[in-house]
């Protein structure tokens, strides 16, 4: 039961958070594309798998899914 009340709690704050971390993000998009087209994508190959861990709201993890299905 105790358990519950932490997920709920932990649920709650992250919904809350999920908004303001993508708006926040927003204002650093450049350096994530840098990162995205410089530096992952010349890193793909066909057929590779990426993990992204901690992936947050998974706004990069889809860009990066773009760019390997590009690959």
């Amino acid at each position: 039961m105790k358990d519950n009340k932490r997920i709920k709690k932990e649920r709650k704050y992250w919904d809350k958070f999920s908004s303001k971390f993508d708006k926040r993000k927003k204002k650093e998009w450049k350096v994530y594309e840098s990162l995205l087209f410089n530096k992952i994508a010349d890193n793909l190959d066909k057929g590779n798998t990426v993990l992204e861990v901690a992936c947050g709201t998974g706004r990069v993890t889809l860009e990066i899914s773009k760019q390997a299905n590009k690959v």
